[in-house]
């Protein structure tokens, strides 16, 4: 095993972090048609894992050249609060996770096109916090970081 110096998560690198650089992999976020998951009209993708968007927000679903899909809650001020989710061109899940004030919060897992987890975590208010696990895209485990607070304090692989 291998251990890492420690890397600080700032702000500047939030900015670029997993739901923005996925933006980026799709080559545009810009809003499709306002289409859910390939259910029913009006489907809510979202609530089909039983987490509903809270009060006083309202889902925007948007849908990209790529094929891929996603789902978040927002605020009349355009701020995300409550479940995120996103689907890859095929329907398979890509990121699931939380938003609490506009920032990551709460555990968040990511996968592969092929369905196997890519990495799994907990942010704390927008930085990692805790233990992550990466995988390669045929499930196996690739490495574990310890972080806290925005600080990575260990990289692990096996």
């Amino acid at each position: 095993m291998r251990a890492r110096r420690a890397t600080r998560v700032t702000r500047a690198t939030r900015a670029t972090g997993w739901v923005l650089l996925a933006c980026g992999a799709l080559s545009s976020c810009d809003a499709g048609p306002d289409v859910a998951d390939g259910s029913a009209p009006g489907a809510i993708p979202v609530e089909r894992h039983g987490e509903a968007c809270p009060a006083d927000t309202k889902q925007t679903i948007q849908a990209h050249p790529s094929g891929a899909k996603e789902a978040w809650c927002e605020t009349r001020l355009g701020r995300r609060e409550g479940p995120y989710a996103a689907w890859w061109e095929g329907g398979a899940p890509w990121l699931r996770g939380e938003y609490r004030a506009d920032v990551q919060h709460g555990w968040w897992v990511e996968w592969y096109a092929n369905g196997r987890r890519k990495n799994e975590g907990r942010f704390v208010r927008g930085v990692p916090d805790g233990e992550w696990v990466h995988f390669d895209d045929r499930g196996a485990e690739v490495a574990r970081d310890r972080w806290q607070r925005g600080v990575q304090l260990a990289r692990n692989e096996p």
